[in-house]
């Protein structure tokens, strides 16, 4: 036997195993030795070669409950032809001890096992990879029955849903800095309902409980003082309306002494306020004043559209230069002058009422002369 360990040449191993079968009593079949002896050895090279020059494997694609009865009846019909049936199903599983003495068994077993993780990973939706946590199972080397048992407990359990992922997303959730105490009982509400409805038991003292001790981010007086009732007496007579008032005293609270802690602004600031305001007002009105010179100036070198002369416009022109409008230029003006008009009953019996009584009142021309006054003196007069 150590004669077969120092020889090197495989024909002369096969020769003198043969006389060691027949020295030791053992009839060998007819054929090579090793061709009988060793088949899967062979076996093993085809099926490498073979899968190793393969396409990928394409699964359905895997999004919801609706999509699992196709998908799961697909994958042996992938699998098994490529030998990847026993190492997805978990029933072949990876010997250690074997792939530190046959470096070949561990490339042989690694393959296998990446070609199916990326068959069954790539058949996912995006949601699902992240609730199966891909990235911590890639380089385990049961990776493909891992991830194919995952896959069978998520959608074969209570309408689609794993009570285990959905138990660990509600005991991790807590109230968030700057959430309001109603939107963190609410949503803690709709995973209590989800993990009932997919037969996961959750009892109400426990709902409760989960409320006053998640607040701790926020509210962490109130969560303290659970914590030490819970220490002193028994859970299971909590009910839920007694912690949500507790949660929302303790908002309230929060919120009080937020306004109080806010800092009152000194008298220095008050003035501070005030003078820029003052000084605001400055700004304003010399911006006024420059607009006002702006029209003056603009006026002084405009022509007068009726006379053709300056420092005045044409509106201005009658009452300047006594020459009378032309007949475009005075339609013009009346339009513009209709345009001002109050167009609400509110604004022209506004008007009326603002107006002096001598233009509220007009009297005929006839009788001005009677009454002896002059209708430019009528105003004086009064």
């Amino acid at each position: 036997m150590k004669m077969l360990l120092v020889v090197e040449d495989s024909k002369i191993q096969e020769v003198l195993h043969f006389f060691v079968l027949c020295w030791m009593g053992i009839k060998p079949t007819q054929g090579t030795p090793t061709s009988r002896i060793h088949p899967a050895k062979k076996e093993k090279k085809i099926a490498t070669r073979a899968l190793r020059n393969s396409p990928a494997i394409k699964l359905p694609k895997l999004q919801s409950k609706a999509d699992y009865k196709a998908w799961k009846s697909e994958v042996p019909l992938h699998f098994e032809t490529c030998t990847l049936g026993d190492i997805t199903y978990g029933t072949e599983r990876y010997d250690e001890n074997e792939g530190l003495r046959r470096p070949k068994y561990a490339e042989w077993f690694r393959m296998r096992k990446n070609k199916a993780f990326s068959a069954l990973a790539l058949s996912l939706s995006v949601n699902l990879r992240s609730t199966f946590r891909m990235d911590e199972l890639r380089d385990k080397m049961k990776a493909a029955s891992a991830l194919y048992n995952q896959i069978v407990q998520h959608f074969e359990a209570g309408d689609g849903i794993n009570p285990d992922y959905l138990l660990q997303d509600l005991v991790t959730r807590k109230l968030r800095p700057g959430e309001s105490v109603s939107a963190y009982v609410d949503d803690v509400g709709r995973k209590v309902t989800q993990l009932r409805q997919a037969n996961g038991e959750f009892e109400e003292w426990q709902h409760a409980s989960l409320l006053l001790s998640n607040c701790v981010l926020v509210l962490c007086n109130l969560a303290r003082e659970h914590a030490d009732w819970i220490n002193n007496n028994n859970r299971k007579p909590l009910k839920l309306s007694e912690a949500l008032q507790r949660l929302r005293s303790a908002e309230h609270q929060r919120a009080q002494l937020q306004q109080q802690s806010k800092p009152a602004v000194p008298r220095e600031m008050q003035v501070a306020q005030v003078t820029s305001s003052s000084s605001n007002s400055k700004k304003r009105s010399k911006q006024r004043r420059k607009r006002n010179k702006g029209i003056t100036g603009k006026k002084m070198k405009t022509n007068c559209a009726n006379c053709n002369g300056e420092g005045h416009w044409y509106a201005e022109c009658t009452e300047n230069t006594g020459i009378p409008l032309k007949a475009e230029l005075a339609k013009k003006l009346k339009e513009k002058q209709a345009k001002k008009n109050p167009t609400s009953l509110i604004n022209s019996m506004a008007n009326v009422s603002s107006s002096p009584p001598y233009q509220q009142l007009q009297l005929p021309r006839e009788a001005l002369p009677a009454q002896g006054l002059q209708p430019s003196q009528e105003g004086q007069g009064e």
